[in-house]
C-alpha cells in the first residue's frame, strides 16, 4: 500500500454529498463537477463505488496497480485502502455511490477482505441497483433507513465478492470469462449460445455445460436475470415507460416482462417503481 499524502474522504472535490456512518460502514452518495480533476490521493477505507451519473476516468499510479479504467454509468470499481489513484471527471460530471467498510471493526469472510484488498472494475446491473435503493433510503431518513443501509451494503459487498471471484482469471476458465463478459455487453440482444461459443472460443456444448456448473442456471436464465436486472435499475432511474424499456431489454412486449419481472422481484413492473420510486438528489 501506499500511504504518500495523508488520506481523504471520497467526497473531495464534490460539489454536494450525503454521507452515513454505520456500525463498521460509511456510505457516501456524492456529485463532482464537469471536467474536474482530482490529483493523486488515497482513502482510509477499501471503496466499492457503482457510477450512477455520468462518469470519470479512473487512473491508480504504483506497482502491479498501475493503471486505467472508464467508469461510466453502471460501473462498478474497488480501490484498496491507501492505494493512491486520480480522477479525470467527465464533462457530464458523476454522480457517485460509495460504500467503505472498517476491515478493523467488522469480521468479514476472507473472501471479501481479499476482494477489497484488490483494485476492481466490472459493469453489473444488480450492484447498480443495489446502490440506488441506498440513495433512495439516504434521502428516506426515517429510523429504520440506517438498518435497511446496512443490509443493502452488506449486499453489495457480497454480490461485489462473487463478481470478483468470476473475473479472476485463475479460479475460473479464462474463456468463460470472456463469456461472461460477452453477455455482460450484449444481454439487450437476441444472443444464440452459439453467438455466446464464438466469443469465448468454446463449443456450444462446453460453454452450456461449464456454464451451468459454474453459475447453477442455464446460459438463458442467466441472461435473462442480467435483462430484468437492468429494467430494475432502469425503473429506479428514469421515468422511460415499460413498453419501451420491454422492447430495449428484448423481450417480446410488455406482458412478456411484466409476467418475468413479477416472478423474479414479487411485484409487477409498475408498482415497483411506485414502491422504491427513483434515487432523488437533496
Amino acid at each position: 500500500m501506499v500511504w504518500n499524502q495523508a488520506a481523504v474522504p471520497v467526497s473531495m472535490g464534490s460539489i454536494g454529498f450525503q454521507r452515513l456512518e454505520t456500525y463498521g460502514v460509511r456510505v457516501t452518495h456524492a456529485r463532482f463537477p464537469a471536467a474536474a480533476s482530482i490529483e493523486l490521493h488515497a482513502h482510509d477505507r477499501p471503496t466499492l463505488g457503482v457510477v450512477l451519473e455520468g462518469g470519470f476516468d479512473l487512473f491508480f499510479s504504483s506497482g502491479r496497480h498501475r493503471r486505467q479504467f472508464e467508469c461510466v454509468d453502471g460501473c462498478v470499481y474497488g480501490e484498496p485502502a491507501g492505494l493512491q489513484h486520480a480522477d479525470n471527471i467527465y464533462q457530464v460530471g458523476a454522480r457517485v455511490l460509495t460504500v467503505q467498510p472498517d476491515v478493523s471493526a467488522l469480521d468479514l469472510p476472507p473472501a471479501i477482505e481479499r476482494m477489497l484488498d484488490d483494485v476492481n472494475y466490472f459493469r453489473h446491473a444488480r450492484l447498480t441497483t443495489i446502490a440506488r435503493r441506498i440513495v433512495r433510503e439516504l434521502n428516506e431518513g426515517d429510523d429504520l433507513a440506517q438498518l435497511a443501509i446496512e443490509a443493502l451494503a452488506t449486499e453489495m459487498l457480497v454480490e461485489g465478492t462473487r463478481l470478483a471471484q468470476a473475473r479472476r482469471y485463475g479460479a475460473t476458465p479464462r474463456w468463460l470469462c470472456l463469456a461472461e463478459e460477452f453477455i455482460e455487453a450484449n444481454f439487450t440482444r437476441s444472443l444464440k449460445l452459439r453467438d455466446i461459443a464464438d466469443a469465448a472460443g468454446v463449443t456450444t456444448t462446453e460453454l452450456a455445460t461449464v456454464f451451468k456448473r459454474r453459475h447453477r442456471v442455464p446460459v438463458g436464465t442467466y441472461v435473462r436475470r442480467h435483462r430484468l436486472e437492468w429494467v430494475a435499475d432502469q425503473l429506479l432511474s428514469s421515468d422511460e415507460s415499460l413498453s419501451r424499456l420491454a422492447a430495449r431489454a428484448g423481450f417480446a412486449d410488455q406482458a412478456h416482462l411484466t409476467r418475468a419481472f413479477k416472478a423474479t422481484f414479487g411485484l409487477p413492473p409498475a408498482r415497483y417503481r411506485r414502491a422504491l420510486g427513483n434515487g432523488t438528489w437533496h
